[in-house]
Protein backbone atom coordinates (compact mmCIF):
# COMPACT_ATOMS: atom_id res chain seq x y z
CA UNK A 1 0.00 0.00 0.00
CA UNK A 2 1.16 3.58 -0.95
CA UNK A 3 0.71 6.87 0.48
CA UNK A 4 -1.47 7.44 -1.87
CA UNK A 5 -3.73 4.66 -1.29
CA UNK A 6 -3.00 5.04 2.57
CA UNK A 7 -4.99 8.80 1.51
CA UNK A 8 -7.82 7.08 -0.50
CA UNK A 9 -8.19 4.70 2.11
CA UNK A 10 -8.76 8.05 5.24
CA UNK A 11 -11.03 9.69 2.88
CA UNK A 12 -13.16 6.92 2.72
CA UNK A 13 -13.23 6.03 6.45
CA UNK A 14 -14.34 9.76 6.65
CA UNK A 15 -16.96 9.38 4.13
CA UNK A 16 -18.39 6.60 6.20
CA UNK A 17 -18.56 8.52 9.80
CA UNK A 18 -21.78 10.65 10.73
CA UNK A 19 -22.72 13.95 9.56
CA UNK A 20 -19.80 14.20 7.28
CA UNK A 21 -20.57 16.43 4.39
CA UNK A 22 -17.68 16.16 2.13
CA UNK A 23 -14.37 14.84 1.99
CA UNK A 24 -11.35 14.70 0.22
CA UNK A 25 -7.24 14.02 0.21
CA UNK A 26 -4.01 15.53 -0.41
CA UNK A 27 -5.56 18.92 -0.03
CA UNK A 28 -3.45 22.30 -0.23
CA UNK A 29 -3.09 24.47 2.76
CA UNK A 30 -0.92 27.06 4.41
CA UNK A 31 0.37 24.62 6.96
CA UNK A 32 1.02 22.30 3.86
CA UNK A 33 -0.48 19.30 2.23
CA UNK A 34 -3.71 17.84 4.27
CA UNK A 35 -3.69 14.02 3.53
CA UNK A 36 -6.95 13.40 4.14
CA UNK A 37 -10.23 16.03 5.68
CA UNK A 38 -13.61 15.91 6.28
CA UNK A 39 -16.09 18.67 6.98
CA UNK A 40 -18.98 18.48 9.12
CA UNK A 41 -21.59 21.61 9.14
CA UNK A 42 -23.97 19.89 11.23
CA UNK A 43 -20.99 19.69 14.31
CA UNK A 44 -19.09 22.80 12.79
CA UNK A 45 -16.06 20.23 12.80
CA UNK A 46 -12.93 19.40 10.51
CA UNK A 47 -11.49 16.05 10.43
CA UNK A 48 -7.63 15.69 9.84
CA UNK A 49 -5.94 12.48 9.29
CA UNK A 50 -2.50 12.40 8.84
CA UNK A 51 -0.71 8.72 6.62
CA UNK A 52 1.74 7.37 7.45
CA UNK A 53 3.44 4.13 5.73
CA UNK A 54 6.95 4.18 7.54
CA UNK A 55 8.25 3.73 10.85
CA UNK A 56 11.28 6.09 9.73
CA UNK A 57 8.81 8.95 8.44
CA UNK A 58 6.53 8.24 11.50
CA UNK A 59 9.35 9.56 13.60
CA UNK A 60 10.72 11.98 11.61
CA UNK A 61 7.67 13.78 11.81
CA UNK A 62 7.09 13.29 15.83
CA UNK A 63 10.52 14.31 16.09
CA UNK A 64 9.80 17.74 14.05
CA UNK A 65 6.55 18.24 15.86
CA UNK A 66 4.66 18.34 12.33
CA UNK A 67 1.16 17.30 13.87
CA UNK A 68 1.10 19.69 16.46
CA UNK A 69 0.67 22.32 13.43
CA UNK A 70 -3.21 21.03 12.33
CA UNK A 71 -4.47 21.81 16.17
CA UNK A 72 -5.03 25.18 15.91
CA UNK A 73 -7.66 24.55 12.62
CA UNK A 74 -9.21 21.20 13.32
CA UNK A 75 -11.88 19.65 15.37
CA UNK A 76 -10.61 16.23 15.40
CA UNK A 77 -6.73 15.06 14.28
CA UNK A 78 -6.23 11.11 13.33
CA UNK A 79 -3.09 9.24 12.76
CA UNK A 80 -3.56 6.21 9.99
CA UNK A 81 -0.55 4.10 9.56
CA UNK A 82 0.47 0.67 7.95
CA UNK A 83 1.47 -1.94 10.54
CA UNK A 84 4.80 -1.31 9.60
CA UNK A 85 4.62 2.02 10.95
CA UNK A 86 3.12 1.22 14.23
CA UNK A 87 4.86 -1.83 14.77
CA UNK A 88 1.52 -3.63 15.16
CA UNK A 89 3.37 -7.10 15.16
CA UNK A 90 5.23 -6.33 18.13
CA UNK A 91 3.32 -3.93 20.08
CA UNK A 92 -0.04 -4.56 21.69
CA UNK A 93 -2.71 -2.06 21.56
CA UNK A 94 -1.70 -0.27 24.58
CA UNK A 95 2.14 -0.12 23.90
CA UNK A 96 1.11 1.40 20.53
CA UNK A 97 -0.80 3.96 22.47
CA UNK A 98 1.88 4.48 24.92
CA UNK A 99 5.07 4.55 22.17
CA UNK A 100 3.16 7.12 20.62
CA UNK A 101 2.72 9.37 23.13
CA UNK A 102 6.29 9.02 24.54
CA UNK A 103 7.04 9.70 21.19
CA UNK A 104 5.13 13.23 21.10
CA UNK A 105 1.93 11.92 19.61
CA UNK A 106 -0.69 14.51 21.45
CA UNK A 107 -2.88 12.76 23.52
CA UNK A 108 -6.23 13.91 21.52
CA UNK A 109 -5.19 12.57 18.68
CA UNK A 110 -6.72 9.36 17.29
CA UNK A 111 -5.07 6.15 16.22
CA UNK A 112 -5.85 4.21 12.97
CA UNK A 113 -4.43 1.15 11.90
CA UNK A 114 -4.80 0.80 8.11
CA UNK A 115 -4.45 -3.10 6.69
CA UNK A 116 -5.60 -5.17 4.20
CA UNK A 117 -7.46 -2.33 3.00
CA UNK A 118 -9.45 -2.27 5.99
CA UNK A 119 -9.39 0.76 8.94
CA UNK A 120 -9.08 -0.51 12.98
CA UNK A 121 -9.77 2.40 15.45
CA UNK A 122 -6.92 2.07 17.81
CA UNK A 123 -8.02 5.07 19.66
CA UNK A 124 -10.36 7.34 19.38
CA UNK A 125 -9.54 11.30 18.80
CA UNK A 126 -11.02 13.92 21.18
CA UNK A 127 -12.91 17.13 20.31
CA UNK A 128 -10.35 20.40 19.82
CA UNK A 129 -13.63 21.67 19.82
CA UNK A 130 -15.66 23.06 16.86
CA UNK A 131 -14.25 25.51 13.90
CA UNK A 132 -15.18 28.92 12.60
CA UNK A 133 -17.62 29.36 10.21
CA UNK A 134 -15.17 30.76 7.84
CA UNK A 135 -12.56 28.33 8.32
CA UNK A 136 -15.62 25.61 7.24
CA UNK A 137 -16.41 27.54 4.30
CA UNK A 138 -13.16 27.88 2.87
CA UNK A 139 -11.63 24.02 3.13
CA UNK A 140 -15.11 22.49 1.69
CA UNK A 141 -14.51 25.52 -1.10
CA UNK A 142 -10.84 24.07 -1.38
CA UNK A 143 -12.05 20.10 -1.24
CA UNK A 144 -14.56 21.27 -4.41
CA UNK A 145 -12.23 22.87 -6.33
CA UNK A 146 -9.55 20.33 -5.79
CA UNK A 147 -12.34 17.32 -6.92
CA UNK A 148 -12.75 19.18 -9.42
CA UNK A 149 -9.58 20.11 -10.89
CA UNK A 150 -8.66 16.01 -10.31
CA UNK A 151 -11.94 15.16 -12.82
CA UNK A 152 -10.85 18.03 -15.69
CA UNK A 153 -7.11 15.92 -15.32
CA UNK A 154 -8.93 12.55 -15.97
CA UNK A 155 -11.13 14.54 -18.73
CA UNK A 156 -7.54 16.03 -20.00
CA UNK A 157 -9.39 19.74 -20.17
CA UNK A 158 -6.61 22.25 -20.06
CA UNK A 159 -7.65 25.47 -17.50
Amino acid sequence: MNHRDLCHLATTWLMKKPNIDIAGWEISRSSGIIDAVACSNKHKAIYIVECKRTRADLLQDLNKQKMLKYEKATSYCYLLATPEALMSDKFSESEIIADLTAKGLPKQWGILLASNQCVRVIRRATSYGPVKDISLRLLIKQIGRAHMYRHMNLLNIVV
